[in-house]
């Protein structure tokens, strides 16, 4: 399906240009002749919004780290 309608992107619609975000897959190289590097970077007006995502990032932290002592400890076996 993918191939069928990348055939018809570039046939019917004049495309010019195909990019694929992610991993570099051997079916891409069918379709390109050049790859490059995408980097990511976020950033915030104002200060808040990267406190407030600081602090999901340590509850979400938090939550993990407690789920993984409680589940090496020995109350996953016991019958309560």
């Amino acid at each position: 399906m993918k191939e069928s309608l990348i055939r018809w992107a570039f046939s019917e619609s004049g495309w010019r240009r195909l990019e694929f975000y992610g991993r570099v897959m051997d079916w891409h190289l069918k379709w390109i002749d050049r790859t490059r590097t995408l980097y990511h970077v976020n950033c915030y007006r104002n200060p808040w919004i990267l406190q407030a995502r600081k602090a999901v990032g340590r509850f979400r932290l938090g939550r993990a780290e407690a789920y993984t002592d409680w589940a090496r400890s020995d109350k996953l076996f016991k019958n309560s």
